[in-house]
């Protein structure tokens, strides 16, 4: 059953939602004893390892043997078994999203509206619109609008209420809307504009200045309307200008309260892609830190993986440059130790790992970072996997008159380009950056070790030095590898 959608699914739970499931299943469904059976054997293989699903094991012979052991047909009788499950387990997915989500729906107005409890509809539309309206945002914008709608067709549905139904005003709260998410997409994609090229088609960005403009005049979202459009005019600013980015990120900070939060991800996201730019990166760091303190980081219960990735290498770089003031190892470990917690449970392990072993790097104990790096594991996804065996690479260069230490260099060298052939779900930039990092460091090895020939050695750093400039953007760490180069020929 490893590779089941059932399985799949179940691995998307945290332990408690997990231990929840058979409450759910046993009263709120119509639950049969072969279903409650085949959760008993998931829960006690799970139980068997320790909660660990990637060293779940429950066979087919197992089920059959348990559920199944005089029946013929077994294999169809299982696979509808499994199926019927998994649609239970859909759905208590569905109300655990549903109960997140509850207060931002209309849902309550139209159970209202359908069993015609008038007075409590007319009171609970006031509170819900009285709640929307305390924040300015998209989201907010939208809500207000499907409100209102449920109280149209509520309206509608009762022709003797003395109230009318305004189709004018449903009809500007929905053009509120489309507004401003016209606006919000737009943002969207200058943010893609800005990061991978993303082109827009002929008078696209003509015809948005026209609905900013329209929607600056709309009292309603007018707030919105100039706040987006801030963020644009950051984007658009000369990189060696920083006035609207300050501007910008000042308004960001003071309407905070008032802000949705969903619009304060998007924009806040904005501001990060303008830090892009190298001479702003310590900016940069304190952006993404203030978005992980404040939440902004992600929905839900769990932060995003390459959230959690950034986040523990800014520490790592804080560390690399203030180990010498004395931030040591162990408040290291436990700033990243605060992040890992906030991820998904089945991810902090390999995480944690990937973590000691980069900073057993960073703190020169080169034996250790190796020892913890080249173990097999699962990582959260092929960043970690390969970005650790960058590290682990480095760690070998770095070791001086070690025995064997270069046939274990070029076996990972070997091993790591055998690897990128299988990773499909990397980009192809992201492999041949890869690729050419494996390239490079086993060329570097070579000139600090291997070649003593004075000639030698300079064509081959002239060599190496001429592939970096052609691949200037197409080679990870391209940076360090000048930097070693610099110290190779100070040593001469």
């Amino acid at each position: 059953m490893k590779d089941t959608k059932l399985l799949k699914l179940f691995k998307t739970l945290s332990p408690k939602e997990f231990k929840n499931f058979r409450a759910y299943l046993e009263n709120f469904t119509k639950k049969t004893d072969p279903e409650l059976q085949l959760l008993e054997l998931i829960e006690e293989a799970f139980e068997a390892v320790k909660g660990k699903w990637n060293k779940f094991e429950l066979s087919k012979d197992q089920v059959r043997q348990e559920i199944f052991p005089d029946k013929e047909n077994e294999g169809t009788n299982i696979l509808n078994l499994r199926s019927t499950l998994l649609t239970h387990l859909k759905n208590y997915c569905r109300f655990l999203q549903f109960h997140k989500e509850a207060e931002e729906t209309d849902y309550l107005l139209k159970f209202l509206s359908e069993r015609d409890a008038h007075e409590l509809f007319e009171q609970e539309y006031r509170s819900h619109v009285k709640e929307v309206d305390k924040q300015k945002g998209v989201t907010h914008v939208k809500q207000r609008y499907e409100a209102f709608e449920v109280e149209l067709n509520y309206f509608v549905k009762n022709q003797a209420k003395k109230q009318q139904p305004d189709y004018q005003q449903n009809f500007e709260l929905f053009e509120d809307f489309v507004l401003v998410k016209k606006m919000q997409l737009y943002c969207y994609m200058f943010n893609r504009k800005m990061v991978s090229g993303l082109e827009f088609k002929k008078g696209f960005e003509k015809k948005m200045k026209q609905v900013f403009k329209v929607a600056q005049k709309r009292e309603s979202i007018q707030f919105l309307a100039n706040l987006y459009e801030k963020a644009i005019l950051m984007l658009e600013q000369n990189e060696n200008s920083y006035e609207a980015y300050e501007v910008f990120q000042g308004s960001l900070i003071e309407y905070k309260d008032v802000l949705e939060r969903r619009d304060q991800q998007l924009l806040f996201t904005l501001i990060h892609t303008f830090l892009r730019k190298p001479a702003l990166f310590q900016k940069k760091i304190e952006n993404y830190r203030y978005r992980f303190e404040e939440g902004l980081l992600y929905d839900g219960d769990y932060l995003p993986v390459m959230h959690a990735k950034n986040l523990c290498t800014h520490i790592l770089l804080d560390t690399e440059a203030v180990k010498k003031n004395g931030l040591s190892e162990k408040e290291a470990k436990y700033k990243i130790i605060k992040i890992i917690n906030k991820m998904m449970p089945r991810y902090r392990d390999s995480t944690r790992k990937y973590n000691w072993g980069v900073l057993a790097f960073y703190f020169k104990d080169y034996q250790r970072a190796i020892q913890l790096l080249k173990q097999k594991r699962t990582y959260a996804n092929d960043f970690f996997r390969f970005d650790a065996r960058m590290i682990l690479l480095r760690a070998y260069y770095f070791i001086e008159n070690e025995k064997d230490v270069l046939d274990e260099f070029e076996n990972e060298v070997r091993s790591f380009l055998a690897a990128l052939k299988n990773a499909k779900n990397l980009a192809d930039k992201h492999q041949e950056g890869y690729a050419n990092y494996a390239q490079a460091i086993k060329k570097l090895y070579r000139i600090k070790y291997h070649i003593i020939d004075k000639d030698d050695k300079h064509d081959k750093i002239q060599g190496l030095e001429m592939f970096l400039r052609e691949n200037t953007h197409k080679v990870k760490k391209a940076k360090w590898f000048l930097g070693q180069i610099e110290e190779i020929k100070k040593a001469r």
